[in-house]
């Protein structure tokens, strides 16, 4: 009794938040605070968290809830301006990356897939976030190894059956190339790439040392 007694009332959240965003968008009526869209994507986060919570079989809820929640943050930040510019957005997508991660934990890795879809978002949302400061190619270099440290992750972190040895070539490909291109970008790291390469020939040789 007292899960459908949530469930009625997320329902009614949602469709009360559903309805004033319809209206605001065919113009019949006018809101114009941020704060109170703010508090509305908020209460609508938690919404999807209390089916979640009293639903566990379902996991579901977690992703429009977490993205719910970073919108909400995102919204409050800037307009409190604790956060400018791309800030806002990278808020967003670190809250959504979470949601992923929370997936992979509440389900004892057996979710592994959602390794990939949290490590590309995060990877997304530091970018974002340190675009601005970064000069020439660098932020693109900066995405591509979060990519590579993605992937190395899917290989390193316990999955069922088997290690997904897979993993390591696209995050090896991908370490490459964020190096070359941080490289490029940034002066004081034009001594990466040469030493990436000694540390790749060093590994080579121990590897073919124990064979």
């Amino acid at each position: 009794m007292q899960k459908q007694k949530r469930d009625i009332w997320v329902g009614l959240l949602l469709i009360g938040g559903g309805m004033l965003l319809l209206l605001t968008n065919l113009n019949v009526i006018s809101v114009n605070f941020p704060l109170l869209w703010a508090g509305l994507f908020g209460l609508a986060g938690l919404g999807f968290w209390m089916h979640y919570l009293t639903h566990r079989a379902h996991w579901w809820p977690v992703i429009p809830g977490m993205s719910l929640l970073g919108l909400s943050a995102a919204n409050i930040l800037e307009t409190l301006s604790f956060v400018r510019g791309e800030w806002g957005g990278a808020i967003f997508l670190a809250a959504l990356s979470s949601a992923f991660w929370i997936i992979y934990l509440v389900t004892g890795s057996r979710e592994w897939w959602a390794i990939i879809p949290g490590g590309v978002l995060f990877a997304v949302a530091v970018t974002t976030g340190f675009s601005t400061l970064l000069p020439g190619d660098a932020d693109a270099g900066l995405f591509m190894l979060g990519l590579a440290l993605t992937f190395a992750l899917v290989y390193l972190l316990p999955s069922p059956g088997a290690r997904k040895r897979w993993a390591l070539i696209p995050a090896g490909v991908l370490a490459v190339i964020g190096l070359a291109l941080a490289a490029s970008a940034v002066a004081a790291l034009r001594y990466l790439w040469p030493m990436a390469l000694i540390l790749m020939g060093v590994y080579a040789i121990l590897r073919s040392l124990r064979r």
